[in-house]
Formats: C-alpha cells, structure tokens, sequence
C-alpha cells in the first residue's frame, strides 16, 4: 500500500496525540461550561414563562 510509505504510526505518536487532545479539552472546558449552563439556563426561562403564559 502507498499510504503505508509515508505514513508510519508509533505508539509515541498516538500517545503525544492524546496528550494534546487532553490539554485541548481541559483548555476549552470552561468555556464549554459556560456554553451549558446558559443553554440550561434558557431552556429553564423558556419553561417559566410558557408556564405562566399558559401552555397553548
């Protein structure tokens, strides 16, 4: 196979990757919490007012 010429894969190669998606994933989660609890926090708003309009 051609790919297999240009492309070799070693176990430091994968554990480096998942090193750098870890990193990646611990930078952006508090974003990411944010993002969620405003998202929660408009699905909660969203079912007090159509509780107090009154459901139609």
């Amino acid at each position: 196979m051609i790919l297999t010429t240009f492309l070799t894969i070693s176990t430091d190669n994968v554990s480096t990757t998942i090193a750098y998606i870890k990193d990646l994933i611990g930078d952006l989660m508090p974003l990411l919490l944010i993002v969620m609890a405003v998202g929660i926090g408009l699905i909660i708003f969203e079912v007090i007012v159509s509780v107090i309009r009154g459901r139609k």
